[in-house]
């Protein structure tokens, strides 16, 4: 597990695993063990390595225990096959969520009100991004800040800035970052039955 996710990990949270020899079947597993002490990545990854003077991103490992599997797929399992797991660090039932792609950071507008400037002392940190989503206003843009909760892995939750079954607009990130305020779009229907919106 990536150094920048080993913290949320916990022992005995549940576990999906899937091993690329079977497919598509899920083995459920969970937590046993997360050892304390950091790796580099090219020492959990089997292959060579050459250590040249640059700070190596570090993984912890985790053990994991398989609970539940088909016959099959317990009588095919060999020491050293490649698996993918997805450990569930968090749950949230009936929240508000958006796609990952729709939520961008913008950089605060260069002039603040007067008010607030003159309230304010002067500081040297630069100033905060703000996270936020575009909604349709009408057939226009908005965009509204908001803010966020745990993420999965292809939705955010938002935890303020949204109401239930406002319309978010979604899209490439390089497009949601170069939208302007205002822009006028019109709604796509996916497939599945989901709006989306688009210039």
């Amino acid at each position: 597990v990536d150094e920048t996710e080993i913290d949320k990990v916990e022992v005995g949270q549940p576990v999906k695993v899937k091993v690329d020899a079977f497919g598509e079947k899920e083995i459920v597993g969970k937590v046993t063990q997360k050892t304390p002490l950091a790796v580099g990545k090219s020492q959990t990854s089997g292959g060579l390595s050459v250590n040249i003077n640059v700070q190596e991103a570090k993984e912890f490992r985790v053990v994991i225990e398989l609970v539940e599997m088909a016959e099959d797929v317990r009588d095919g399992l060999r020491p050293g096959m490649s698996a993918t797991a997805v450990i569930t660090t968090k749950t949230q039932e009936n929240v508000i969520a958006v796609p990952l792609q729709a939520v961008i950071e913008k950089k605060p507008e260069a002039a603040a009100s007067p008010a607030i400037q003159g309230d304010a002392p002067p500081t040297s940190d630069k100033p905060k991004n703000i996270k936020g989503v575009y909604v349709l206003d009408g057939s226009k843009t908005k965009f509204v800040e908001v803010e966020t909760g745990i993420t999965g892995e292809s939705d955010i939750q938002i935890i303020a800035g949204l109401s239930e079954g406002q319309e978010v607009v979604t899209g490439p990130s390089r497009v949601l970052n170069t939208l302007k305020e205002g822009t006028v779009v019109k709604r796509q229907i996916k497939k599945e039955g989901a709006e989306t919106a688009s210039k």
